[in-house]
Parts: structure tokens; C-alpha cells; sequence
């Protein structure tokens, strides 16, 4: 598996982080002014950054990593055929940074 659990992140906030859990929650913070900033923790250290937004029906998504650009459903968003953040969110790896 390529997520792992980091312990000392909280569901609240706490030093700027915010593990993201739920689609509920995604979706809450990425309708905030104009989305939000996250990463995804990776295994041996490594993170995944995104930049991720929603318009009530679809999220845009910006991989820093490569510079691609998604526009995703509910449905495409948890399903690792698209991306990993449904899967990372399930993993408590999905997290805000401030």
C-alpha cells in the first residue's frame, strides 16, 4: 500500500493540518475560498501535493507534481482508477495544510 497512517495528525486542527476523511469534509474545504491546499503522505516520507476545489457538482484538481489538471465526479474521486485521494482519505492520508 502506498499510504500510510501518520499518528500525530489529528482530525482537527492542530500546527496548520487537517486530515480530510470524508467526502463531506472534501467537499466542505474545497468550496472554501476558491479550494484548498493538501498533500497526500506517501510512504518512506514522500507526499503527494494537490490543490483542490469544488463548484457544488465536480472537483478540479491540480497535481503539483506533474502540473496535470482533473475535473473529477464523486464517484471519479474515490476511485484509484482516477486518482488516489478517495483512497488516501480512506488511509487518513488526505490532509489540509494551512
Amino acid at each position: 500500500m502506498p499510504f500510510m497512517w501518520c499518528g500525530i495528525l489529528h482530525q482537527i486542527y492542530k500546527g496548520g493540518v487537517m486530515q480530510i476523511k470524508t467526502v463531506k469534509q472534501l467537499k466542505k474545504l474545497a468550496q472554501e475560498d476558491g479550494g484548498m491546499e493538501c498533500k497526500i503522505q506517501l510512504n518512506h516520507g514522500l507526499i503527494s501535493r494537490k490543490h483542490i476545489s469544488h463548484d457544488g457538482e465536480l472537483f478540479y484538481v491540480h497535481n503539483y507534481i506533474d502540473e496535470s489538471k482533473q475535473t473529477l465526479t464523486e464517484k471519479e474521486i474515490m476511485d484509484t482508477e482516477h486518482t488516489y485521494i478517495g483512497l488516501a482519505m480512506t488511509k487518513g492520508s488526505l490532509i489540509k495544510e494551512a
